[in-house]
């Protein structure tokens, strides 16, 4: 009785241990992951200085190698190197957990992140690279969430238009784009210009430099694409050339290889008029092609006199009645012990169509159809 007691003792122990321990397990949730993300703690006022045009460039830069390609439309290049600081539904910059610029381009950021607005992002390039003063009304100072908007806003816009219309000029060759581009920087670059707009007017000194270091930018990816281009080009080029003097190459052996055999073949057929010369054959009859009928038409080329002869067992005798050219064939059937005859009717067509003429054939008095003559030599050949 003690036996079970133990048993149960044990088992009782062994649940409480898996009921402990499933709920464990199976408890996890999803959800907790949320709970568990990396936040970031950055402000705007971090990351501020670091906000520059060589950190901007890097990270177009990294746009324009991850989507360009020889297969992108004008109007996708267009797209990649255009400026878009007045539209924020995007962001070009953005600062890891520990503050660091990101300078590889994500067409979205992880959400642990620090993100940019692409207008803000422009104010403080002009601050930091081009030596503006920033003067924010008090409205930009209450709150970092303020920093969405750009203190320059108006300017960001025209700075966006002006990127737009070098492009349009650099890739789709239109002089309207560049002449309203040029237009825009004589305005930039005039003091009564800049005065005419107040508190922004400040910025534009510095927009004209920004726009210049862009311009170059621009120049310098496109010039990268254009040498990519013409490497493809040369790379595609030489593949083409390696595959041609490849099939060249192949194609000259198969044609060498082609001349030998008909070397050795017609070596053999001269072999062969010899072997049959005793037969009173003429040796270029011997070496000529025979042809015959195959169903309503010509059978072409089969074989020559001399290989069809060399095929035919038993003794062979060759005599001319008119123009008929007659092959009797006397051989003995090895099984049975009966004695075959067969008798081979030719025309000799060679002045005329350059052919020897199989007409008939005649074996054991049997006349096969003509229709049959073309199967009935295949057969000899097998």
């Amino acid at each position: 009785m003690k036996h079970p007691k133990k048993i149960l003792t044990a088992t009782t122990f062994l649940l409480l241990v898996l009921f402990c321990f499933i709920p464990s397990v199976l408890g996890f949730s999803f959800d907790e992951l949320d709970e568990k993300e990396i936040k970031t703690n950055l402000t705007i006022k971090d990351i501020n200085n670091k906000i520059t045009k060589e950190f901007f460039f890097d990270v177009m830069a990294s746009k324009f190698s991850q989507l360009v390609n020889a297969d992108k439309s004008n109007y996708d290049l267009i797209q990649i190197l255009s400026a878009y600081f007045d539209y924020n539904t995007s962001h070009f910059l953005a600062f890891d957990e520990k503050g660091k610029p990101v300078r590889k381009w994500h067409k979205k950021y992880p959400s642990s992140y620090f993100t940019v607005p692409n207008e803000y992002a422009f104010d403080m390039i002009l601050v930091n690279s081009y030596n503006l003063t920033y003067k924010p009304n008090d409205y930009y100072l209450k709150s970092d969430k303020n920093y969405v908007n750009s203190y320059y806003r108006s300017a960001s816009r025209t700075f966006s238009s002006e990127i737009a219309d070098l492009l349009k000029f650099y890739i789709n060759g239109e002089e309207w784009a560049l002449n309203q581009a040029k237009d825009r920087l004589e305005d930039w670059k005039d003091a009564k210009f800049r005065s005419r707009y107040g508190d922004s007017g400040d910025c534009y000194l510095a927009m004209f430099n920004f726009a210049n270091d862009y311009n170059e930018f621009i120049k310098s990816q496109l010039s990268e694409l254009e040498d990519l281009k013409k490497a493809k080009q040369e790379k595609l080029y030489k593949e083409d050339e390696k595959r041609k003097k490849t099939y060249e190459e192949r194609k000259r052996k198969e044609q060498e290889q082609e001349r030998l055999a008909k070397l050795r073949n017609q070596e053999n057929i001269n072999s062969l008029a010899l072997k049959w010369k005793n037969l009173g054959i003429p040796n270029d009859m011997l070496i000529s092609q025979i042809r015959t009928y195959a169903g309503a038409s010509a059978s072409g080329n089969i074989a020559t006199l001399a290989e069809l002869i060399d095929k035919l067992p038993g003794t062979k005798n060759w005599e001319k009645k008119g123009e008929l050219f007659l092959l009797h064939q006397k051989g003995k059937d090895q099984m049975t012990g009966k004695i075959h005859k067969a008798i081979w009717g030719f025309y000799d067509l060679r002045k005329k169509h350059g052919y020897i003429w199989l007409e008939r054939v005649i074996i054991d008095e049997q006349d096969y159809p003509s229709d049959q003559l073309r199967y009935l030599v295949a057969q000899i050949f097998i």
